[in-house]
């Protein structure tokens, strides 16, 4: 894959559907904008920095944002766009948000049991 990215320009996306994305994620690691329908995945990763989102199922949209995109390529800055996806979605960055996410449901969890132990003391105290 780093190949293929190397050589080209853009990673094209047209899903009706899609949940995380990673396609765009390489390419973005790679400094290359991507072009994607606006579905909910791409939707969460693209902005106007980092690439095109069109509506699904519009040919039309989708072949002019890969025309506007020929013509304004020089506007996506490879090093920022790498920046981007390594400030966002680095496997550091990941592994502390799921950390921080278990800690908070841990700590839910046991507010819960604390809670509902203290009423069982309440009842048959």
């Amino acid at each position: 894959i780093p190949k293929l990215l190397s050589e080209s320009d853009v990673v094209c996306v047209s899903s009706n559907f899609e949940t995380f994305c990673i396609p765009i994620i390489e390419g973005f690691a790679a400094g290359i904008p991507a072009i994607s329908t606006d579905c909910i995945g791409p939707r969460e990763i693209i902005n106007k920095k980092t690439g095109i989102l069109t509506p699904i199922s519009n040919v039309e949209k989708y072949a002019d944002a890969i025309i506007n995109m020929k013509k304004n390529y020089k506007k996506y800055n490879s090093n920022e766009i790498k920046k981007y996806v390594r400030e966002k979605y680095d496997k550091s960055v990941i592994s502390k948000k799921i950390i921080n996410l278990c800690n908070k449901i841990k700590n839910s969890w046991m507010l819960f049991f604390t809670s509902y132990a203290s009423n069982l003391d309440t009842y048959f105290g």
